[in-house]
């Protein structure tokens, strides 16, 4: 086997340029008349313008292409690829398997385009990457790539199953398109999730609508069957990666129902942690997500506590809900829910139920008032009820015949109002459901003094308004008075304008009949001047 394999690495001689001693690619007839590889031949002519074999001057750079040498030459390499393909499964020795596989490859590579030399190339790198993986280099990608131009979805199935436990090793190299029909194709569950990962770390930068919901897609598809792996591995995580996205983008619609718990309680942390999120995306994604941008909606988180505690222990429901309560008290199912538990956890208390100013404020919020059969069984040991909740319970306890009790929940709602008249009128109804109450005693002889004080100032304005007010009669007679005078004195000057207006008319008149007697003694002058004594009478 061993003179086998030398010969099949060795050239044959006659197919070997006399330059290079290596096989030709291209053989050319120089005008020695010898056979030259084309690119040598040019080479030496350059440097010496000898025959290579005679050494005797070759006049002319002149080659004819010789395609009898050709057809030989890719007749023995054809030969050569045969047989090594067919004795490879028989060699064992690794360094022989190597380079018959580097001589085979590199024999039919120049040719891949034509399908019948492609198809043997794809059975050389099939053996290929069946070799060890420091000598296999890229086979796999390549058998991939190659497959996948081809078509040959039976061919790329075939070599996920064989060698998918290696694939993770090249999964960076491959394109999206190309993991996204791997994806498709893989024979297995392990490896079906780890071309998902690879494609979502692909996808994560992606910003379009229909990218975030592909994504999304593949996330949840992973975090439903990777869980069980991932509590082993601790690696790439999809509950974790669902979390993730889920804080990255807050508005898109997901079904929190198709989520593992695990993939919640990732949701909740990341949500509340930005720091923790955008360090761990790096770790899972390549890339932060844009959660540093990412303005959080407690809304959302409502939501994925809500999910959460119907699948959590009993113990950890109630302080669930009351965190998403907390968050978001306008959502009717986190309220009816919490209202819910908290009447279970009420009726199953012997006194130290804590959590009533919840229930109460929830309850306040569903139905406006508190179920009367749940009154008998309050503490009121309230500390942070809205005071007008507090008055409306008070009012309810006092329709209940517990009015001591009312008394006392009202006079708590007028220590917590901060407007004084609607503190004033808690401890009014206060002092009406309980006269012994104090404090309601207190509060009412305070508001009544209030009231004292308030009329007095009251008092005390009308008076000091009747006396601005008789400042203004007076005030406004004198200027009644001062425009009486004014128009007097107006009407006067107004006939005294008209008088002179009528004495100006007269003077005007007479003035005119003066002007023309002048005119006349002036005419009679000129006429006395021409004529001395034409117009004299005696």
């Amino acid at each position: 086997m061993a003179s086998v394999v030398k010969r099949l690495l060795e050239d044959p001689e006659d197919l070997c340029c006399p330059i290079s001693r290596c096989l030709m690619e291209n053989p050319v007839v120089a005008s020695d008349g010898y056979t030259y590889d084309k690119e040598s031949i040019e080479a030496a002519w350059q440097r010496k313008r000898v025959s290579p074999m005679t050494n005797k001057p070759m006049k002319k750079k002149q080659v004819v292409p010789t395609q009898d040498k050709k057809s030989a030459i890719v007749d023995y390499k054809t030969k050569t690829v045969n047989e090594i393909l067919k004795i490879l499964p028989r060699i064992h020795d690794r360094e022989s398997i190597t380079q018959l596989l580097q001589r085979a490859e590199g024999f039919v590579r120049p040719y891949a385009k034509d399908k019948s030399e492609q198809g043997k190339l794809i059975t050389l790198l099939h053996l290929k990457a069946d070799l060890p993986k420091d000598l296999r280099g890229d086979a796999i990608p390549e058998l991939l790539r190659l497959l996948s131009e081809r078509e040959d979805d039976a061919g790329l199935r075939e070599v996920l199953k064989k060698f998918g436990d290696d694939l993770a090793h090249h999964v960076s190299e491959l394109s999206d398109d190309m993991l996204a029909k791997l994806h498709a194709l893989a024979p297995s569950e392990k490896v079906s999730s780890m071309l998902a990962q690879e494609l979502a770390c692909s996808m994560a930068k992606m910003k379009s609508a229909a990218g975030v919901k592909s994504l999304w897609q593949i996330l949840k598809r992973l975090a439903a069957t990777c869980e069980a792996a991932e509590a082993q591995s601790g690696q790439w995580c999809a509950g974790e990666a669902c979390g993730l996205f889920l804080a990255a983008h807050p508005k898109f619609k997901a079904d929190l129902k198709d989520l593992p718990l695990a993939a919640l309680r990732s949701t909740n942390v990341f949500m509340t942690d930005a720091s923790k999120a955008s360090a761990r995306a790096m770790e899972l994604f390549r890339c932060d997500l844009g959660l540093p941008k990412v303005k959080s909606d407690a809304s959302v988180l409502a939501q994925v506590l809500l999910e959460r505690s119907k699948r959590e222990e009993k113990a950890q429901k109630q302080k669930l809900l009351m965190e998403a309560y907390e968050l978001d008290e306008s959502d009717a199912e986190i309220r009816t829910a919490l209202i819910q538990v908290l009447r279970e956890a009420l009726e199953g208390s012997e006194g130290d139920f804590d959590k009533e100013d919840m229930l109460l404020r929830a309850l306040f919020a569903e139905n406006d008032k508190i179920p009367e059969d749940l009154l008998p069984k309050l503490s009121l040991k309230l500390k942070t009820l809205p005071p007008q909740h507090c008055l409306a319970l008070a009012k309810q306890l006092s329709c209940a015949d517990r009015k001591v009790d009312g008394a006392k929940v009202a006079v708590m709602a007028a220590e917590g109002f901060e407007d004084a008249n609607s503190a004033r009128a808690a401890y009014l109804s206060a002092f009406q459901m309980d006269r012994q109450n104090q404090d309601a005693f207190l509060g009412v002889i305070d508001a009544c003094g209030f009231a004292a004080e308030k009329c007095h100032q009251l008092e005390c304005r009308i008076s000091e308004m009747s006396q601005l007010e008789q400042k203004l009669k007076i005030s406004q007679q004198k200027q009644d008075r001062f425009n009486k005078k004014q128009q007097e004195e107006i009407t006067n000057l107004q006939r005294e304008l008209a008088n002179a207006t009528e004495t100006s008319g007269t003077l005007r008149r007479q003035l005119l009949g003066q002007q023309d007697r002048l005119a006349k003694l002036e005419q009679s002058v000129s006429t006395l001047r021409h004529n001395p004594f034409s117009g004299i009478r005696f």
